[in-house]
């Protein structure tokens, strides 16, 4: 068997870091059976973020990469990053270029639209994020960020290694499945039918916060910074440790778990899919033999379902939450700092 290089390139939102997490709390174990996930590249959390930036100059990368490779005795190693899905064609040609006579296989999962912005509102409050969901998804559509453009990296990699190098799974329909992720990916990418001796890791990062903690959360972010975007990221990390772990936080939750009951009203962010669905047809067009699990119309994601959130309408929090205890949880963050 000739030596293969599985590159899992994220996409962001698509449980990358739980992967990451399982491939290297597994390490052992994957070795056993022929299956690599180097150490080298991956000093920075569980990913091999390191060799993803080193491609940002091809030669240096691709010197760090022939290294790795050289120095790996198994058949196939595995490296993991979002980084690499931000490559530009120039990299991604050096990437190739440098391993040689080892195949490579481009590994990205696509996720719903809708859900995908919804995960990544959730992360981008707990980063400092001012905005409601319903102005973030408005942001996004009218191109304010990036969250919605999957076929930029898709089209990187057809055009710089063909379709036959790439592999495409649709996250939601693994998860719609019931299937572990870890456990599908051991399957489908690596040939691994058994799971006995594998483990899990304890404790889960960057796992998602219910909403009505990001929610207030956010209101946090919006009182520290009322003017701007988003409040400091340094801020925004001590105040999500307060709201999840302080009495005075899971109160605040819990006020706002109370208004949503009651005042909470659905917004359905699937009309983005809608919007977004010729680019899905593209996409399909372009990469349908390398993706996996279609919908049975041949479509990437399903259309027509709802994607319902409940939020607030305009004002409610300010109206039910005494401003003062907000401000006053604002000073404790800052007193905290």
């Amino acid at each position: 068997m000739a030596k293969q290089l599985i590159v899992h390139a994220g996409l962001p939102k698509t449980g990358t870091t739980y992967l990451q997490q399982c491939l290297a709390h597994n390490a052992g174990w994957l070795r056993a059976l022929g299956v690599s996930y180097p150490e080298l590249g991956r000093e920075f959390l569980d990913g091999h973020h390191n060799v993803a930036r080193a491609l940002s100059s091809p030669r240096d990368g691709g010197a760090l990469l022939r290294q790795l490779l050289a120095a790996d005795g198994c058949e196939r190693v595995v490296m993991s990053s979002e980084e690499f899905s931000r490559l530009g064609r120039a990299q991604v040609t050096a990437l190739n270029e440098a391993c040689g006579d080892v195949e490579l296989r481009w590994l990205l999962y696509l996720r719903r639209r809708s859900q995908l912005l919804v995960s990544r509102w959730k992360q981008d409050v707990r980063a400092g994020l001012t905005e409601t969901l319903p102005a973030f998804v408005g942001a996004e559509c009218v191109g304010y960020g990036d969250v919605l453009r999957p076929e930029v990296p898709l089209t990187v990699a057809v055009e710089s290694l063909g379709c036959e190098s790439l592999r495409v799974v649709v996250y939601d329909q693994v998860v719609a499945t019931g299937e572990d992720l870890f456990d599908h990916f051991l399957r489908v990418q690596l040939g691994v039918t058994t799971t006995d001796g594998a483990t899990r890791p304890e404790q889960r990062v960057n796992e998602a916060i219910p909403f009505a903690a990001a929610e207030a959360l956010r209101m946090l972010n919006a009182a520290k910074a009322p003017a701007a975007r988003s409040a400091d990221a340094a801020w925004a990390q001590r105040a999500q440790e307060q709201v999840l772990t302080s009495a005075r936080g899971r109160d605040l939750v819990d006020r706002v778990e109370r208004l949503l009951d009651r005042y909470g009203a659905p917004f359905d962010v699937s009309g983005v899919d809608e919007l977004w669905r010729s680019r899905d047809f593209e996409i399909v067009s372009a990469c349908g033999d390398c993706i996996e699990q279609l919908q049975p119309d041949g479509s990437l994601f399903p259309v027509g379902s709802p994607s319902n959130v409940e939020t607030l309408p305009p004002g409610i929090l300010q109206e039910q939450l005494p401003i003062g205890d907000i401000h006053a949880m604002v000073a404790a963050i800052d007193a905290a700092g």
